[in-house]
């Protein structure tokens, strides 16, 4: 009986084994390196779509008072110091005036 026992387990393990070597990951390893090259180059366009320079150069600005980044206008006053960004430098202005976006012209 352990003999039977025995070699069914060593069978068991063969078959295992070559369906381990017949796979296509041991017979062409260069399919991980490409997967993964695609992976790391997915991510690579993320963060390129990310990144803030992009966006300048669609015509974008980044406005900072204070080294911080401005998105409304409730943190501007009259007379702050503003550096806006653009693609090819950067503006220091000064603020002369603030209007809300809902005030008519």
């Amino acid at each position: 009986k352990i003999n039977n026992v025995i070699n069914s387990v060593i069978n068991i393990s063969k078959s295992k084994l070559d369906i381990i070597l017949n796979s296509v990951v041991i017979k062409e390893p260069s399919y991980i390196y490409i997967d993964k090259q695609k992976k790391i180059n997915h991510l690579i366009e993320k963060l390129d779509i990310l990144n803030p320079l992009n966006a300048l150069k669609r015509g974008y600005s980044i406005i900072k008072k204070d080294n911080k980044c401005i998105s409304t206008i409730k943190d501007i006053k009259s007379n702050d110091k503003l550096n806006i960004t653009l693609k090819d430098g950067i503006i220091n202005a000064s603020v002369m005036e603030v209007k809300d976006g809902k005030e008519k012209e």
